[in-house]
């Protein structure tokens, strides 16, 4: 009996906060175990983050999982899928354009390079070289990856900017220089100020201009 109030106890605790650590879970069942506090977490399904090491904790019935299954409190992120490994391989292989790391990274908010490269070596995500030492993260499928590098092809191909919009999208990603800047913070802050500017004119200047090598996405490891 006593098993079972302090399980409704810590789960009622998850409904208040959503996200435990470790010492948060001691405190609430009264014990100096992790030991203990990982036999109750077991009983209740409980999710680690993919960041922090995995050191906070959560319960599925509490997550907040967006369509990609992604759920991020601050800086602090889980995934209906499990680690971040299993997450990135899920998300390229789902993607119609595959990934960049770039584009990974505005999404999980954290880095991702190291998890993608591991992926890579151990066969499980393909990577393709783009323009400007930017890699493109594909499924390892022959079919899946013929058709995310179709995809990316059609959305690669430029059209003409006026002077103006890239003086205006250079200037921005300018002023935010002392931030990690990428194409969806530029697209973010020019759309605040009224800007017309498209998400499609940053991305195309930014490739142009290699802005994209200031990100991980630069990485000079081998796969």
């Amino acid at each position: 009996m006593k098993n079972v109030c302090e399980i409704d106890q810590v789960k009622k605790l998850f409904e208040k906060k959503m996200i435990l650590d470790i010492d948060e879970l001691r405190a609430a069942l009264g014990t100096e175990s992790n030991r203990t506090v990982f036999r109750y977490l077991k009983k209740l399904n409980y999710i680690s983050s993919y960041t922090h090491a995995g050191k906070y904790y959560s319960l599925p019935e509490v997550a907040q999982f967006d369509q990609n299954g992604l759920w991020q409190r601050g800086d602090i992120g889980f995934s209906k899928y499990g680690t971040l490994l299993n997450t990135l391989a899920h998300i390229v292989n789902q993607s119609d354009a595959g990934q960049t790391n770039s584009e990974l990274e505005e999404q999980f908010k954290t880095r991702v390079q190291n998890p993608l490269l591991t992926l890579v070596n151990a066969n499980k995500l393909g990577r393709e070289k783009l323009v400007q030492k930017t890699y493109l993260y594909v499924s390892v499928d022959p079919e899946t990856r013929k058709k995310q590098l179709t995809v990316r092809d059609g959305q690669g191909k430029r059209r003409h900017l006026s002077d103006w919009t890239s003086i205006e999208i250079l200037v921005e990603v300018i002023r935010l220089s002392s931030h990690s800047v990428t194409p969806g913070i530029v697209s973010s802050s020019l759309h605040k100020k009224g800007s017309s500017i498209t998400r499609e004119e940053i991305d195309q200047v930014f490739r142009a201009y290699s802005l994209e090598k200031k990100t991980p996405d630069s990485a000079q490891s081998k796969s």
